[in-house]
């Protein structure tokens, strides 16, 4: 039986039909991902994609035959563009925080200190006055998230996840700047 088959007889509560099914399924995935990655990485995308199958089965629809095997090879081909980016995000990753260090080494006179410290307490202060939503977007920014991580967490649109984390930034912005731009009231000298 191909693919579509099993699914048929699955949906129609056929006996056996559910084990069939989920075997051809985990067979038919992992020989995909053996032809692309390691054994280990075989086995953890074809687990991976099986759940996802699993999980989103009752929303497909079939269109004609053979679309249950294209439904399933697009979500395995997913799986796998996005396994093959984590090495090259990490890359990224790494690249930005050995810029980072490169270009702001701290000087650690006492000043510098001081001031770095009041900087971190100010966003702090107003990260904290941020909605929820905003201060957790801004939070997944500093741990250097990216959108469709957030918006998988959030289950929120990648765009809707963009527009959170520019809005968290430009309303902490504006609230740093505002406090800045306040003047303060001088301490008196102690007595």
């Amino acid at each position: 039986m191909d693919l579509d088959e099993l699914l048929a007889s699955l949906r129609a509560g056929e006996p056996g039909a559910r084990d069939a099914f989920g075997v051809a399924v985990f067979e038919e995935l992992k020989r995909f991902f053996s032809q692309r990655f390691s054994d280990e990485d075989t086995n953890e995308l074809t687990q991976v994609t099986f759940d996802v199958v699993w999980q989103k089965l009752d929303s497909f629809e079939p269109r004609g035959e053979g679309s249950f095997g294209r439904w399933l090879w697009k979500i395995a081909a997913n799986k796998a563009l996005a396994h093959r980016q984590v090495p090259v995000r990490e890359q990224v990753r790494q690249s930005k925080l050995s810029e980072h260090q490169r270009v702001a080494t701290p000087m650690l006179t006492p000043s510098t200190v001081t001031l770095r410290r009041e900087q971190r307490e100010l966003v702090e202060r107003h990260k904290a006055k941020l909605p929820d939503h905003e201060r957790r977007a801004l939070e997944h920014e500093l741990a250097d998230g990216d959108d469709r991580e957030l918006a998988e967490t959030e289950s929120i649109a990648v765009k809707s996840a963009a527009s959170r984390r520019y809005r968290a930034k430009q309303h902490l912005q504006e609230a740093i700047e505002a406090e800045r731009k306040t003047p303060s009231s001088p301490t008196p000298p102690p007595s």
